[in-house]
């Protein structure tokens, strides 16, 4: 039986998807190439030598990568990417799309 590859972010999201996700989530490039290590679930000692840091500046982005998009971890921040991409997916709404739902009491 065959297993089926694993999915990473950088194969999920093509690469202007990521610039943006990364662009309404209001990251730096270097902060979003951290959110793609996080989203691919490496460890972030993993990250660290990667992406040629030290850890301790790895921790310092993820704290203020969660600060920008109001999350707590790395679970909420995958949920907040997901949640990006799909933003921008959508069709824009339009201004009558939801008034013509809405009954005005003057109108």
């Amino acid at each position: 039986m065959r297993s089926r590859p694993q999915l990473r972010g950088k194969n999920v999201l093509s690469a202007e998807a990521w610039r943006l996700v990364g662009h309404e989530l209001r990251l730096s490039p270097r902060e979003l190439e951290i959110v793609q290590h996080i989203f691919d679930g490496r460890k972030l000692a993993a990250i660290a030598e990667e992406s040629h840091l030290a850890l301790g500046t790895v921790k310092t982005y993820c704290q203020r990568i969660y600060h920008k998009v109001r999350v707590n971890d790395q679970r909420e921040l995958a949920l907040a990417v997901v949640g990006a991409y799909l933003e921008l997916l959508a069709p824009p709404a339009s201004s009558t799309r939801m008034t013509s739902f809405v009954r005005h009491p003057h109108a």
